[in-house]
């Protein structure tokens, strides 16, 4: 059931963009605290701020007798704030003992295996940070991460808007072309108690064409299957009055063969193990990853209700060129992305340094840059030899239409490249 609450968030902006460490661990921390607070919170606000704090640089005394300066990591300082029922103070020294949920009278109606919070706070310690938290019951709490992360190199924040093409083209471009068949025999169920994540599965199994069902508890889910067949069934694992695993265990006792996924934040080692031993036959970790969901309906869903894309639609997608667009002002930047992501793959360098960066692992048809970068290339005569037959100027003042205009010459011949 959807809440009045806002989701709310603060990122500093001047996080290098590049940072080193277990990314797959940071963001199930997050996924937990927001998870926690979405369970407890019934209305006002859900905040999550994300900001840096840099420890001094360390002088170190090399052998030859000479002092090197070494690059000081960041601490990475993570809050998660909500206006939800808050914590006693006589509970919260137990808040992240495993199997425990505080102030149960209260929130009964809110179940689960209590894990949750003792996860995360071993997570933290073991990457080398810690969690707190502070709270007045009845009017919210606030959970602080803070977490050591290496900067590989010391880089400005991406363009959140175009982030994930940024950083993980290369990767997503591998994923988008994984779906190569569709499913339109098939029916699918999907369980989890917030509706975003059921809005968020409906969209990532479009492309499958199957008859998608959702619902918003485990008591319904088991109705459901009651009521018809389905080839699979996509349960998430905490919900509250009848978790996944309670659920699960109901639907074994009317169907044994259905295959069943976990869908967990917790997806930590020996998770795997837990969900077979529950009844599952496999789990997904959230957030979803386009290419594992792919593997799971691969692997579960019989073949016979499965359809090979036809190469006519393969090579629709195969015409959306990646354009590269190089500029050091972010509204260029987010503009240019709205512009063009409608008809070509975009990807944004705020910087030089950012661009050659992605042209290491990306090959875009063309690079747009601003005119008053072209010095930048100029210093750099290697890199001017490598590129120059795909890179083109746009001129100053940043115009939609001529950016278009440029885009269309290129590709029709008309190259304005670098000479």
């Amino acid at each position: 059931m959807d809440k009045p609450v806002r989701f709310l968030t603060n990122i500093d902006s001047n996080i290098p963009n590049n940072l080193i460490g277990d990314e797959v661990r940071l963001r199930q921390i997050i996924i937990n605290l927001l998870s926690n607070a979405a369970k407890f919170t019934d209305s006002g606000h859900i905040g999550l701020t994300i900001t840096q704090q840099r420890p001094e640089a360390n002088n170190k005394t090399e052998d030859n007798g000479q002092t090197a300066t070494q690059t000081a990591a960041i601490w990475l300082k993570i809050t998660v704030s909500d206006t939800g029922r808050g914590i006693k103070p006589e509970d919260q020294k137990k808040l992240f003992s495993d199997f425990t949920q505080v102030d149960t009278k209260k929130n009964r109606a809110i179940e689960g295996t209590g894990l949750g919070l003792a996860i995360t706070k071993r997570l933290c310690i073991a990457m080398g940070g810690d969690i707190s938290v502070t709270s007045e019951y009845g009017s919210g709490s606030e959970f602080t991460v803070i977490m050591p992360q290496d900067i590989d190199p010391d880089a400005p924040f991406a363009v959140v808007g175009d982030l994930d093409k940024q950083q993980n083209y290369s990767e997503n471009y591998t994923e988008k072309s994984a779906g190569r068949f569709t499913i339109p025999g098939a029916r699918i169920l999907v369980v989890d108690d917030i509706a975003t994540n059921l809005k968020v599965a409906e969209g990532l199994l479009a492309p499958y064409q199957a008859k998608v069902e959702t619902c918003l508890s485990g008591a319904e889910s088991i109705e459901r299957v009651k009521g018809q067949d389905f080839d699979l069934i996509y349960m998430d694992h905490m919900m509250p009055e009848m978790d996944g695993i309670e659920a699960t265990a109901a639907i074994r006792a009317l169907n044994k063969t259905i295959p069943i996924i976990a869908l967990t934040a917790n997806a930590v080692s020996g998770m795997r193990e837990m969900f077979l031993e529950k009844g599952f036959n496999d789990f997904l970790a959230k957030p979803i990853d386009v290419s594992k969901l792919n593997e799971t309906l691969d692997r579960w869903i019989p073949k016979e209700k499965r359809e090979v894309r036809s190469e006519k639609v393969e090579e629709k997608n195969a015409e959306r060129k990646l354009v590269l667009l190089v500029d050091d002002n972010p509204k260029n930047l987010r503009l240019g992305i709205n512009a063009l992501d409608t008809q070509y793959d975009v990807i944004t360098a705020p910087s030089a340094e950012k661009m050659y960066k992605l042209l290491e692992n990306n090959n875009p048809a063309l690079i747009l840059l601003s005119d008053h970068l072209r010095s930048m290339l100029e210093d750099d005569p290697d890199q001017i030899n490598k590129w120059s037959d795909r890179a083109a100027f746009f001129p100053e003042p940043f115009d939609q239409s001529t950016l278009f205009t440029i885009i269309e010459n290129y590709f029709k011949g008309g190259r304005n490249a670098i000479s």
